[in-house]
């Protein structure tokens, strides 16, 4: 079994600015979509 290149903090360190970004996206698309549940 190899070992770990990466732990699971690092790694998630890596990827938050990306799920921020995602999560964003996503709520703005649901803004543009109710303007009005706003």
């Amino acid at each position: 079994m190899p070992k770990q290149i990466f732990s699971w903090q690092g790694y998630q360190k890596l990827v938050e600015p990306f799920n921020y970004y995602w999560v964003q996206k996503q709520q703005h698309s649901a803004d543009v979509a109710n303007p009005t549940e706003r």
